[in-house]
C-alpha cells in the first residue's frame, strides 16, 4: 500500500488547503477520504471512444463549462438537476459522501450516438 502524506504549500503568510499527492496530482483532502482507493480508481479507469473530458484549473469555471458542454451534447436542453449529478468528477469517484452520478445516464436519452460527458 502506498503512503499518501498530507501537505500544504506556504508562501509568506498564505497557506494552501491540505492536499494529498495521488499519481503526481494534488488532490484536496476533502475530495477523497481514501487516497489509495482514488489511486486504484484512476489507474484502472477505462475510457470509451465517445467520452468527453472537461479539464480546468480550480476556480476557473469548470462547473460552468460542464453545463455548457452538457447542453451542447443535449441540444440545448435545460435541466434543473444540479450539474454535479449529471456530469461526474473523476477525482470525486472515491468519495462516497459526494453525489455519485450514474455514468450511463450522463448519455443523452434521445440518442445512443452522442458522446458521454
Amino acid at each position: 500500500m502506498a503512503n499518501f502524506p498530507v501537505f500544504q504549500v506556504t508562501e509568506g503568510e498564505w497557506k494552501s488547503g491540505e492536499y494529498v499527492d495521488v499519481l503526481d496530482f494534488r488532490i484536496p483532502v476533502h475530495f477523497t477520504p481514501d487516497p489509495q482507493l482514488l489511486c486504484d480508481l484512476i489507474s484502472s479507469f477505462q475510457t470509451r471512444s465517445d467520452d468527453v473530458f472537461v479539464i480546468g484549473f480550480p476556480k476557473s469555471g469548470t462547473t460552468w463549462m460542464q453545463e455548457i458542454v452538457w447542453q451542447i451534447f443535449n441540444y440545448g436542453v435545460v435541466k434543473s438537476e444540479k450539474t454535479l449529478k449529471r456530469v461526474p468528477f473523476l477525482e470525486l469517484g472515491s468519495n462516497l459522501r459526494a453525489p455519485q452520478p450514474d455514468i450511463n445516464s450522463a448519455k443523452p436519452s434521445h440518442s445512443e450516438d452522442t458522446p458521454s460527458l
